[in-house]
């Protein structure tokens, strides 16, 4: 089957896999992907828009409304934008299409899309598979910097549903699911909520922090043996030159 995909423009079928890279959302019902294949498209297509567009002037009858699409500014370069919505003074919330971030920029800040309009936009909207409301801090850490194995399942208007497995090997909506808090039932009534549980990590830094404190512990006991070591060759030192 064929699963429909109103950002890129692309056609993947259910069972697709594909390596990604997470450029924006920070919630597992909504989030971005970009495709890794997409890298040397995207970084010609960026200079192509970073050499034209500090040299245009704003045009004061160019008024975009929703859902135009347009070159906005972001941090001081241009990128291709959405018109999200747009209010009583002049303020444009704008998605960046490539990348899936969010914006708001001023009327001086946006220009016409004058030309790059027909490729597709390179982000690509995902919801994740199986996850449940989740802890949004371990879905961003978990998916920050990291190329990740992204495979279709299904999709609903538009917003492509993926199970993404991590480096690690383990799969994200599986990890998110065990860092959400456990319902207990309380012992009195004066019993409180339970607190999450702190998500696991990725990266392995609980047990690297273990080893590192185990390695600290071996160092001071190593220190403490040379410390007496050299207290009892003194001492036989002194006891040889007294003659005992």
């Amino acid at each position: 089957a064929v699963v429909s995909t109103q950002s890129t423009g692309d056609q993947l079928q259910i069972g697709d896999t594909f390596k990604g890279l997470w450029s924006g959302g920070e919630h597992p019902a909504e989030f971005y992907i970009q495709p890794y294949d997409f890298g040397e498209a995207l970084g010609k297509l960026s200079e192509q828009l970073f050499q034209l567009y500090p040299h245009l002037p704003q045009n004061p009858g160019f008024n975009p409304v929703r859902d135009d699409r347009v070159a906005a500014l972001f941090e001081g370069d241009w990128y291709r934008s959405k018109v999200l919505s747009v209010d009583g003074n002049g303020q444009y919330s704008v998605l960046y299409m490539d990348y899936g971030n969010e914006s708001q920029v001023s009327r001086g800040d946006i220009r016409a899309l004058l030309s790059h309009t027909e490729h597709p936009a390179m982000a690509l909207k995902c919801s994740l598979s199986g996850a449940k409301s989740g802890d949004v801090g371990c879905f961003k850490s978990s998916l920050l910097n990291m190329i990740v194995s992204v495979t279709a399942v299904g999709s609903v208007d538009g917003v492509v549903s993926v199970s993404i497995t991590l480096p690690s090997g383990e799969d994200l909506g599986t990890l998110i699911n065990n860092a959400l808090p456990t319902e207990k039932a309380p012992e009195d009534a004066a019993a409180t909520t339970p607190a999450p549980r702190k998500p696991r990590s990725v990266t392995g830094s609980s047990s690297q922090e273990a080893r590192l404190k185990d390695l600290e512990e071996k160092v001071l006991q190593q220190a403490k043996e040379i410390s007496e070591l050299k207290a009892w060759k003194e001492r036989m030192e002194e006891l040889i030159r007294g003659g005992v």
